[in-house]
């Protein structure tokens, strides 16, 4: 799952709260503005590669093992992130990232 910090972050707004009592299919609920939203798993997961490209990190995953390469652009720092599905590992690839952005 991914913290509503990083949520924050990769959706560039303020998230108040993630429903993680409530799940249907590959969607995750939260609250922003007073508002509930719904966002695909994997669309989010697309927009944490993204965030993560523009923060200098390179991520890719392969959906057939569901191991996932994180590489810093700069000067490649990396890590590999498997034993989890595709979706967890991306998710732990953006936390892994949003605690290395600011040392690096």
């Amino acid at each position: 799952m991914i913290s509503k910090e990083i949520l924050s972050e990769v959706l560039n707004e303020e998230i108040q709260e993630i429903d993680t009592s409530w799940y249907q299919d590959n969607y995750i609920r939260y609250f922003s503005k007073g508002k509930d939203y719904l966002i695909n798993k994997y669309e989010l997961a697309f927009k944490c590669k993204e965030w993560a490209l523009d923060k200098g990190f390179w991520i890719s995953s392969t959906a057939e093992k569901g191991t996932v390469i994180v590489e810093h652009k700069a000067n490649g720092k990396a890590a590999i992130f498997d034993g989890n599905t595709e979706l967890a590992n991306i998710f732990n690839a953006v936390k892994w990232v949003y605690k290395k952005k600011e040392t690096i």
